[in-house]
């Protein structure tokens, strides 16, 4: 069972944030139009492929997740929803947020969204799958128009690393706040601790937190949430309590004997 949702968006908010991004874009494009070919111009460059990227993939991110993977839509994007309700509520409902060993996906054409590949190749083609179509969205939108409008090899040099960078951070922390075991490490740095935390809320609440790498959109819409309410906390439980205990094999949660008593809010 999930949280109440509440819709945030104040639409005049909205409007003035999409405003002040396209601003931002296109005072970054029209500049460097004009740089000059030097070493120093050469890193300004750099610098502002990295400022647009992470500015439009938080957008597209928000855009995405909240209208495709929350909303059902017509034709192929339909099983983009399906694949992502099975992963909320089929897979990691709020009672089992971490479950052990290593990560398992859902296949990408099957109709029955629900059977996990094992682990292997198919796994590693589910993957790639997810991470071409993060990479497909930032070449149309990012990268054509930057080139177009630019000219700009350095700009757009820039601009490809950090898609691919961040398209692989996208699949890659989402495995280990799931599949603790994926990556130990990782764990233990500060910005995946509060990336964890807010997909957590995001679980109890899918209206809120809906970047889930970049949420940069999530502040600017008015969708962001840093904590929990005591009253959900209470129902559903900590999360030091659900990474403290992570249930099941990598397998479906229907397979998993679900805790009979729901955890308190911490003192």
């Amino acid at each position: 069972m999930q949280a109440e949702q509440i819709n945030r968006l104040n639409p005049g908010r909205v409007v003035l944030a999409l405003i002040s991004l396209f601003g931002l874009w296109a005072l970054i494009l029209i500049n460097l139009r004009f740089v000059p070919d030097s070493t120093i111009d050469a890193l300004v460059s750099i610098a502002g492929g990295i400022v647009l990227t992470i500015a439009i993939a938080s957008t597209f991110e928000w855009v995405v997740h909240r209208y495709i993977y929350h909303q059902v839509q017509p034709g192929p994007l339909e099983q983009i929803y399906n694949i992502h309700q099975s992963h909320h509520y089929h897979i990691f409902p709020i009672w089992r947020y971490t479950t052990n060993w290593l990560v398992r996906r859902h296949p990408v054409l099957q109709s029955d969204v629900t059977e996990l590949r094992p682990v292997g190749w198919e796994n590693v083609y589910t993957k790639l799958a997810h991470f071409s179509f993060y990479m497909v969205i930032e070449l149309l939108f990012i990268w054509m128009p930057a080139w177009w409008i630019t000219g700009n090899k350095w700009f757009l040099g820039s601009i490809i690393i950090t898609s691919a960078i961040v398209s692989d951070l996208f699949v890659r922390v989402h495995d280990v706040i799931h599949y603790p075991d994926v990556h130990p490490l990782m764990q233990k740095l500060r910005w995946f601790k509060f990336l964890d935390n807010h997909h957590y809320i995001h679980h109890i609440d899918t209206n809120a937190n809906v970047n889930f790498l970049l949420p940069l959109a999530d502040s600017l819409f008015g969708t962001l949430r840093l904590k929990a309410t005591p009253e959900e906390l209470a129902k559903f439980g900590t999360l030091k309590e659900a990474r403290r205990s992570p249930l099941g094999l990598s397998e479906p949660a229907h397979l998993v004997a679900k805790p009979k008593k729901t955890a308190k809010v911490a003192a």
